[in-house]
This record gives structure tokens, sequence and C-alpha cells, in this order.
């Protein structure tokens, strides 16, 4: 069994950023469900937003024609981190 082609890595990469900005979603019905005030809510619902499109923006940018690892991958990482 040898290495894997150079596509599988970026798939994976890519299905799994897809994956977390789809997981987004059920959270932030529950931060709409448990909201206390407007500012609460707004924010709440900004941070998770902006999270899920680092992680879209992530996956654009494997999958251009010349990927770009490294942007991909700061990008991702500190939106995860955030």
């Amino acid at each position: 069994m040898g290495p894997f082609p150079a596509y599988v890595p970026i798939r994976h990469q890519r299905r799994t950023a897809l994956l977390g900005a789809l997981l987004v979603l059920p959270f932030a019905a529950l931060d709409v469900m448990d909201a206390r005030s407007g500012a609460a809510l707004a924010l709440a619902l900004g941070a998770r937003a902006s999270w899920a499109l680092a992680l879209l923006v992530g996956v654009a940018l494997l999958s251009r024609p010349s990927p770009r690892f490294g942007a991909a991958a700061v990008l991702m990482a500190g939106a995860n981190a955030a």
C-alpha cells in the first residue's frame, strides 16, 4: 500500500471544514433559544457566523486550481481557536 494520491488529503480537509461549518447551525439555534438579550444574541450569532465563514473561505482556498494550504490552515486554525 503506497502513499495517498495528492488529492486525498485535500478532499478530506475540505470535507472536514464543510462538516464543521454545518455543525455550527445547531449551536446557533441553541443560541437563539437561550438568548437573554438582543446584544448577547447578536454577539453569539456573529461569532458563529464568522467561524462558519472562515471555514468556508478555507474550503474555497483549498478548492482553487493551485490550493493555498498555508493560508487555509492559518485561517481555519485561527477560527477554531477563537
